[in-house]
């Protein structure tokens, strides 16, 4: 789908690998799923196949990537097969596959120096970011938090490691061009997943995260995945790449792509998804030339046209509106209801406020080193949930919507800060790479990149995807990417000038 140079002659196996790879990894954790049942037999199989995987993952590391986000972001659940239970909590699968690339990336490395991430002022910040989280969870433990509880606060920000696994296995343009067809596949994966939950509704799940039906949807079916936030930003992605592609075939194919992906964020009826693809999109006008705003403007006419298509077809199948009101009905109403509610009601702006006021008493008593991963704070008595909900969700005492009050409040102020100057580095070099990027695809790339990490901003205002175990995995793959492209576009200009 993305224009290249003339391909290598070992393109094809490569790219067979690669399948063999994320058939391998899928196949391997059912069959540890199933250990208990079948005993020795699963060993035996699995032994060969973790074999094989791992050395095809040491020779093409940037293929692991794809193996790493697929589990990431659990776009089949897949991350849950396999649970080692360990101090009272569990060590997924997604985690064993991630600390598996982490693994494979730092022998690579210690062998080779071409897969040793540079030393840069982005993988600067990052590291302190890390070395905050860590002195958060001491700091935790010296409060007297629980173990499991800091530790399960502390995995998410494992996968900022991604980052570096970015910057580690990734080489040249045609690897960058490899990992980003397969991450459109991935995304493209959930959404078709999403919409399939849909359309056979809540009564028969056929993958995890929220499956849910009540008022707040009007009675349509919501489907919230894990990686509901990788699929958006690979919605903005295929737009961005439908915009600066040639004229012709491969632009539909990203037009196809911005509509599928586009349906599954509908499908989710997260209101913050939408808000922030609104003003990222209006943002990219101001992006690129006049001359292809009204590419712009006819390519987001034609995805439009695409999902109302898609809404009106969901609509109207049985087992989809039968619950409710009308597919089309209930998303306008999910606009519409942004304001409402009081204190108690979560669902709503104003809910949110609740949390993000009770919070901010503990910021203001710990400014510098907050109140430490995992722990609480709040209880039963002055909860701004409806009574009997933290004995249904116990993690909701530890829980903040707003992810910058989230921050500050495990972390500490000045993690927080130190954050957000990451995020304000990393978006001031985009827009430099996007300036500076001659082929389309670089540009399309650099633009993407800088839109996903404002509307990351936007959108962690109501939910804290720079906390999550998905949403982690994707800003520092976003990073990655990024820095990677960055270096690149840099040390041709220092070969030019040389030569």
């Amino acid at each position: 789908m993305i224009e290249t140079e003339e391909r290598a002659p070992r393109q094809r196996p490569e790219v067979l690998v690669g399948v063999l790879v994320l058939l391998v990894c899928v196949i391997g954790g059912a069959l540890v799923a199933g250990l208990e049942r079948v005993g020795l037999l699963s060993a035996v199989f699995l032994a060969p196949a973790g074999l094989l995987g791992c050395l095809a993952l040491f020779v093409w590391p940037h293929l692991g990537l794809l193996v790493a986000m697929f589990f990431a972001v659990d776009v089949l659940f897949l991350g849950e097969l396999l649970d080692i239970r360990v101090l009272g909590g569990g060590i997924e699968l997604k985690d064993l596959v991630f600390a598996l690339m982490c693994g494979l990336i730092w022998v690579r490395g210690s062998l080779d120096r071409r897969y040793r991430p540079r030393v840069t002022l982005m993988s600067k910040g990052v590291s302190l970011f890390l070395v905050g989280a860590l002195v958060s969870a001491v700091w935790a433990q010296a409060r007297g938090v629980p173990l499991l509880d800091t530790l399960q606060g502390l995995r998410p920000l494992f996968y900022y490691v991604m980052f570096y696994l970015v910057c580690g296995a990734l080489r040249d343009r045609r690897q960058e061009r490899t990992v980003l067809r397969g991450l459109l596949i991935i995304a493209a994966l959930a959404a078709a997943v999403s919409i399939a939950q849909y359309v056979v509704g809540p009564n028969l799940v056929i993958t995890g995260g929220r499956i849910e039906v009540g008022a707040a949807t009007s009675g349509a079916t919501r489907v919230v995945l894990p990686g509901t936030e990788f699929v958006n930003i690979m919605f903005l992605f295929a737009v961005c790449l439908a915009v600066f592609a040639p004229r012709g075939r491969t632009r539909l194919v990203y037009i196809a792509l911005a509509g599928l992906f586009g349906l599954a964020v509908l499908l989710s009826f997260s209101r913050n998804l939408w808000l922030a693809d609104f003003l990222v999109l209006v943002l990219l006008l101001g992006l690129v030339e006049r001359r292809r705003r009204g590419q712009i403007v006819a390519a987001a006419l034609v995805a439009l046209i695409v999902l109302a298509l898609g809404v009106l077809l969901l609509g109207s199948l049985p087992a989809a509106s039968s619950a409710g009101a009308s597919l089309a009905e209930a998303l306008g109403n999910r606009v519409t209801e942004i304001m409402g509610g009081n204190i108690t009601q979560l669902a709503t702006i104003d809910g949110r406020l609740g949390e993000v006021i009770l919070a901010w008493e503990h910021i203001r008593t710990s400014p510098l080193l907050g109140i430490g991963l995992g722990a609480a704070y709040y209880g039963a008595s002055d909860s701004p949930w409806s009574p009997g909900s933290i004995q249904r969700h116990p993690y909701l005492v530890r829980y903040v919507h707003n992810g910058y009050v989230s921050i500050a409040l495990k972390m500490g102020i000045p993690v927080l800060c130190l954050y957000l100057g990451i995020f304000v580095l990393f978006v001031a070099q985009s827009l430099r790479v996007f300036r500076k990027a001659d082929e389309w695809q670089d540009r399309a790339v650099a633009s993407a990149i800088t839109l996903s990490c404002v509307g990351l901003l936007i959108t962690d205002m109501i939910h804290p995807a720079f906390l999550s175990t998905s949403g982690a995995a994707t800003i520092g793959l976003l990073w990655g990417l990024g820095e990677v492209m960055r270096l690149r576009l840099r040390d041709a200009d220092v070969v030019g000038a040389s030569s």
